[in-house]
């Protein structure tokens, strides 16, 4: 999976998971993720980033945060 997809899984886990908990974030986090996503958003359809937000938002905590230390192996190990 390429860093941008694993981004938008991560980033919809978390939306997910703030969802359950009813934690708004700040404003300026909240500009900084919009700006992000635009970002990723902006390099493939709109279809595949729907797909990938689904399957992000259906994660568990446990998955996401496996998913997320994959990358962050994959990183260190570079």
């Amino acid at each position: 999976m390429r860093a941008g997809e694993r981004a938008i899984r991560l980033w919809s886990a978390i939306d997910a998971v703030r969802g359950m908990l009813v934690a708004p974030r700040s404003h300026p986090d909240a500009e900084d993720r919009e700006h992000r996503l635009r970002h990723l958003r902006s390099g493939m359809d709109a279809e595949r980033f729907g797909q990938l937000w689904e399957e992000g938002r259906r994660q568990t905590l446990d998955q996401a945060i496996v998913l997320a230390l994959e990358e962050t192996a994959a990183v260190e190990s570079r």
